[in-house]
């Protein structure tokens, strides 16, 4: 019984090892940049070239910022077949996030041994505020829908700005604007208000 285990795990381990790690081809594709406060999207591509399946662990090293420390995928492959990982991240705040290298830790069938290939390299990617929100915006501009989507001019009472109208006068508005002669006609104070130009 022992003896069949060490077969075992002397074949295990010339199956894993005696191949170059190039076997394992890796890729990860990130956008060019990354939009703050949105869910941007980063695939993994990964194939195994071996003759035989295996079974991987991917940990890719994922920036700081997010503080997500347990990211892992599982897969089983089997020869010259491709997987596709999609995950999504959602920075907080603008910058440069650098990501890491991308771990698989690959085993055989027979699972006695399991061997650790790094791929990739640090790729920086920066932050920017929202553009994916503003593109949104724009096509809705372009498309005369902004009212439909609940974006409407805001009315706002200021100085060196265009009338609006006359109205009564209530507690906390500018004394400044009252309209003498409107309020000589109706009895009580009447204001201009004002609407930003």
């Amino acid at each position: 019984m022992t003896l069949l285990f060490l077969l075992l795990l002397l074949l295990d381990a010339i199956l894993l090892f005696s191949t170059p790690r190039s076997l394992i081809l890796l890729r990860r594709i990130l956008p060019d940049k990354f939009s703050n406060g949105d869910q941007n999207k980063v695939q993994i591509f990964i194939t195994n070239n071996h003759f035989f399946d295996i079974h991987a662990e991917i940990i890719d090293e994922i920036p700081v910022q997010f503080q997500i420390r347990n990211f892992s995928v599982k897969l089983h492959l089997k020869p010259h077949q491709e997987e596709q990982i999609n995950y999504t991240l959602t920075p907080k705040e603008r910058g440069e996030y650098l990501f890491g290298i991308t771990n698989v830790y690959v085993s055989s069938p027979i699972g006695l041994w399991c061997r650790r290939v790094k791929c990739g390299q640090d790729t920086p990617v920066l932050v920017y505020p929202s553009f994916l929100q503003m593109r949104k915006y724009e096509f809705l501009a372009i498309s005369n829908q902004l009212v439909e989507a609940g974006v409407k001019r805001i009315r706002r009472a200021g100085s060196f700005s265009e009338f609006d109208q006359i109205k009564d006068y209530v507690a906390g508005d500018n004394y400044r604007t009252i309209n003498w002669n409107a309020t000589a006609r109706r009895s009580k104070l009447m204001i201009n208000q004002y609407q930003e130009e």
